[in-house]
């Protein structure tokens, strides 16, 4: 009776319990994601860029961008990653918007090297997409182009 006892504690309430329901459906999705990721931080998601750049180049000139924000979403392929060359509150700064599911990335550009009308008019080649990364190029209307970069 003791150990019957003793195996029922043990078991169902420490690691078999909690094991079942963080190791079931629920985290299949998220070792998926992990699997590319790149661990580390305690605070970072499975698939959450934290680094990268950007370039825009223009008829009117060239910036170079640094990473501001990001995050790679594997259970609808959703891909986010900003870059700016400045702060975002500032109208001088120039910036650069990547988003869309993996298979159709689609660019923003802000700031005063955007022409009127180019961020519907743009076409994003990715060379890279998935949670460990992502990699790509831009060409739009007005002699506009640029590369991206986060991981």
């Amino acid at each position: 009776m003791i150990i019957l006892a003793l195996a029922t504690a043990c078991g169902p309430g420490n690691e078999v319990g909690g094991e079942r329901e963080s190791g079931g459906p629920t985290s299949a999705p998220d070792s998926a994601v992990a699997s590319g990721g790149q661990g580390g931080d305690s605070h970072a998601q499975p698939g959450e860029f934290t680094a990268g750049s950007a370039t825009i180049s223009t008829p009117s000139g060239q910036a170079n961008l640094e990473f501001s924000e990001g995050l790679y979403v594997s259970l609808n392929a959703t891909v986010v990653a900003n870059f700016a060359d400045g702060d975002t509150t500032d109208p001088s700064t120039n910036a650069l918007g990547v988003n869309g599911s993996a298979a159709e990335l689609s660019v923003t550009l802000i700031g005063p090297l955007q022409p009127q009308g180019v961020s519907t008019e743009c076409t994003v080649s990715a060379s890279r997409v998935e949670p460990s990364g992502l990699e790509g190029t831009f060409e739009c209307e007005g002699d506009v182009s640029g590369t991206f970069e986060a991981h």
